[in-house]
């Protein structure tokens, strides 16, 4: 579950005033962010791939791996944990990822780059989203990787690079050179610094009219101000707050405006 890894004091607060401010989709009057609202958050179905199989056989994996973490306040430590509590608390829901496959199917791009593999349910719906898109995945546990990759093979994925080490190590290296990804997501260390340096890293090499997606952006009140950051970013042409996930579009014909749109 979502919640099991957010902060119950802040994310009540924003909840609450998240309910409080959402609009539906006959609420929206930008053409842009109604077919967002109408094809990404309220579209069909997802059609029959095997990620949701492959996170149930994670969630009952009684396999213990070392996990070398580099998320909010860890710093590299590494300590014993069940892939099955890694499958029920880390990574994106389904319901979160199929938005992100709508998303990719909607937006086309060209190369998609991700902060953040876990076990790979996110990295498995951008891929399928986006089959014909170059994905990037950075990741920066070994031993959590390889289950990723492992992941990717039996969902017959072979659009997928993973990168493992950490951000600060791999982040630079595969924004060098022709790569510019039209679609990003932000799912790695949750802290509010941590957010902004590796967006502001990822905004000079953005693919044309790109989308910036950050997950737990009120998972406590240092992301809030980093969401709140990315929000004021002059580059930014439009935002949609969805609670959890957060989304920035690139694309200079918009009128600057913030959305909070119910999801």
């Amino acid at each position: 579950m979502y919640f099991c890894n957010m902060n119950p004091v802040a994310s009540a607060t924003y909840y609450l005033r998240y309910l409080a401010t959402a609009r539906g989709r006959h609420g929206v009057h930008s053409p842009f962010m109604y077919a967002i609202t109408d094809r990404v958050l309220h579209g069909q179905e997802v059609p029959a791939i095997p990620i949701e199989r492959i996170r149930d056989s994670m969630r009952s994996s009684r396999e213990v791996i070392s996990v070398t973490d580099y998320g909010a306040g860890h710093n590299g430590k590494a300590y014993p944990r069940e892939v099955r509590m890694i499958a029920r608390c880390s990574g994106i829901t389904r319901r979160h990822g199929q938005l992100l496959y709508r998303l990719a199917r909607h937006l086309e791009p060209e190369s998609v780059l991700e902060l953040g593999t876990s076990l790979g349910f996110g990295t498995m719906y951008l891929a399928a989203g986006a089959p014909n898109a170059s994905i990037v995945t950075l990741e920066g546990c070994p031993a959590t990787a390889a289950i990723a990759e492992a992941n990717f093979r039996e969902a017959g994925l072979t659009n997928i690079e993973l990168i493992t080490g950490p951000f600060e190590d791999t982040l630079d290296k595969v924004l060098e050179g022709d790569f510019r990804p039209g679609l990003v997501f932000f799912d790695g260390n949750h802290t509010r610094d941590a957010t902004l340096r590796y967006f502001r890293r990822c905004i000079s090499r953005r693919g044309e009219k790109a989308a910036f997606v950050f997950d737990d952006i009120n998972w406590s009140h240092g992301m809030r101000e980093a969401w709140n950051e990315v929000r004021s970013e002059p580059l930014v042409s439009a935002t949609a707050d969805l609670f959890r996930l957060g989304i920035a579009f690139f694309d200079p014909g918009l009128q600057k405006e913030d959305f909070v749109l119910r999801y």
